[in-house]
């Protein structure tokens, strides 16, 4: 899964079915139905089926009986509740005219945006929670699948294992940033990097944050 991981869509019918026969055939014994439910989940997430992954990894979750892999399903789980998902029914939205362009002169972005986009990991963390802001309120459903997500991040973070820890804190950076608390899941979620890859180099991150 992981060599075909960011195909989305794309990925060839013959190599999901492969990866769906294996999992399938995991699921028979106790033993790997746990891992079979989570690879099946990685598969419909990467697919765009977040309904479907969700179940799957929930499954997992509850089928685990190994510490570590229990922690490796939460993350997991936690994850895809974070994922927009298509709304069930939507009425068609007004036309709208374009307005004229206005003549305004359009503001510099902030310093600490800047610096983010700047630094090595400033995609990442500008996609988890810069991008966010501007957006409106979630729907009551999706509110409580980010609650939730905050509720297997602290598991988490209760971990003294410091990458699952960090795991715990950038899943619940990545919640905070969905809730509009751009600031505090930003610095979450860069505490979490810390922990869960020392060395990555983001203390001036945090700096800028401070300021």
């Amino acid at each position: 899964l992981d060599s075909v991981s960011g195909q989305g869509q794309s990925m060839p019918a013959k190599v999901q079915q492969a990866i769906r026969a294996d999992a399938t055939r995991a699921l028979k014994d106790p033993k790997t139905a746990p891992e079979g439910e989570y690879v099946l989940g990685l598969l419909e997430e990467e697919l765009g089926k977040f309904d479907q992954a969700e179940k799957h990894l929930r499954s997992a979750v509850k089928s685990a009986q190994d510490p570590a892999d229990a922690s490796r399903f939460r993350f997991a789980l936690g994850r895809i509740l974070l994922r927009e998902r298509a709304p069930v029914s939507a009425a068609p939205e007004p036309k709208i005219e374009p307005k004229p362009e206005s003549k305004k002169k359009v503001p510099a972005q902030p310093k600490l945006d800047e610096t983010i986009q700047a630094h090595p990991l400033g995609a990442l963390i500008a996609a988890v929670a810069l991008g966010q802001a501007g957006k409106e309120a979630p729907d009551p459903a999706a509110e409580a699948r980010i609650q939730e997500s905050i509720k297997l991040a602290d598991e988490l973070i209760t971990s003294d294992n410091p990458r699952i820890k960090g795991q715990g804190h950038m899943l619940r950076g990545q919640a905070l940033s969905k809730l509009g608390k751009r600031t505090e899941g930003l610095r979450e979620y860069i505490k979490g990097v810390e922990m869960a890859h020392p060395g990555l180099g983001v203390r001036e991150l945090n700096r800028m944050i401070d300021e």
